[in-house]
């Protein structure tokens, strides 16, 4: 063991080789690479196998890992009966972690790091999927259902939840969106998810540990507080007068700050750009303009810059998700991530 200790980490002082978040320079590498260049080009299928696997992969290896998403999207007929009763557990992300734990119980999971990752992130974006449809009144639906066959891991997690290919500027919004969750550094869930494995226990007993903490108010649940309060805004005309009330009341602003960047989330940046190009494309943007008007207010008064969450929850809304489901996407996004660091906490574990 590595003797983790979350306790005695800082930003300067990082215990991972997996990713570098700077600061200084508002930058964030992956195994590396610079995160936005990542996102603009192989998308999120890459980046998961690159966070898992520790290298960027060949043609060869691109192939059967995005082939292996397809396959873990399929659910077999015994799961699609536990997503029903899952359905019913609120928030979803209870639901979710009710899936990954059944994925330990029965046992299901390949020895391999890459392949059992490949099962569970695509079992988790298939029982998501699930879960909208099912919350919408809607069936269940395979990937064999979607006309576009030819359409990679993202594109078939659209279409299992909204029952048709997504365009474009959507499943470029989505990859993004997924892409910028996959890895946060040495956070307070990472933190969980290598303690666990510090104790030895198993990966998808550490994946529940971290999905556990994830779904609090200060985590994944922040995406869908911002969402609230810009409901509560209403027009960019009224920001001035929310936050002065929200101050007053000092309640804490969500979408704001950060424990390594201070001036600029560069994973905020690029979802900024994904809402933009979505409101474009929709021809609507009521939310980026509110956020537009906000933002120098909360910098002028609170000196703090937008991090991650502070796009999270509008763009999923966009993309027609419904809050609820906000902490669970961005779950499914971080689940390479937290892959990656139980295989550098405990390494003889997975091959």
């Amino acid at each position: 063991m590595l003797g983790y200790d979350p306790f005695s980490m800082t930003s300067e002082n990082p215990k991972t080789t997996i990713s570098n978040l700077d600061g200084a320079t508002s930058s964030m590498e992956v195994r590396g690479f610079n995160l936005n260049e990542l996102t603009q080009s192989g998308g999120f299928e890459e980046l998961a196998y690159l966070l898992i696997q520790g290298e960027r992969p060949g043609e060869k290896e691109k192939k059967a890992f995005g082939e292996a998403l397809l396959r873990g999207l399929e659910l077999e007929t015994q799961t699609r009966f536990a997503v029903h009763a899952f359905q019913k557990e609120r928030p979803p992300l209870v639901g979710l972690r009710s899936f990954v734990s059944r994925l330990g119980s029965l046992e299901l999971l390949p020895q391999e790091a890459l392949w059992a990752g490949a099962q569970i992130l695509a079992g988790m974006a298939a029982c998501l999927a699930g879960f909208v449809r099912l919350s919408q009144g809607q069936p269940l639906l395979s990937p064999k259902d979607s006309p576009q066959q030819d359409g990679g891991f993202v594109a078939r997690f659209f279409f299992l939840s909204f029952g048709r290919p997504p365009k474009q500027p959507e499943e470029r919004a989505l990859d993004r969106a997924l892409s910028v969750h996959a890895e946060g550094g040495l956070d307070l869930t990472t933190s969980v998810v290598r303690s666990a494995a510090s104790a030895e226990t198993d990966l998808v007993s550490a994946l529940s540990a971290g999905l556990a903490i994830w779904n609090s108010p200060i985590q994944g649940e922040v995406s869908a507080r911002v969402s609230q309060a810009l409901g509560e805004i209403g027009t960019p005309a009224k920001a001035q007068a929310w936050l002065e009330k929200e101050l007053g009341s000092h309640h804490r602003i969500p979408g704001f700050g950060h424990w390594v960047f201070q001036k600029e989330d560069p994973r905020a940046r690029i979802l900024a750009e994904e809402l933009r190009n979505l409101s474009r494309f929709r021809n609507s943007g009521s939310e980026l303009a509110i956020l537009q008007e906000l933002i120098p207010l909360v910098e002028k008064e609170l000196h703090l810059a937008p991090n991650v969450q502070l796009y999270t929850g509008p763009l999923f809304s966009a993309l027609g998700f419904p809050s609820p489901f906000f902490s669970s996407l961005s779950a499914c996004g971080r689940t390479p991530g937290w892959i990656a660091h139980y295989r550098e906490q405990r390494p003889q574990a997975l091959a």
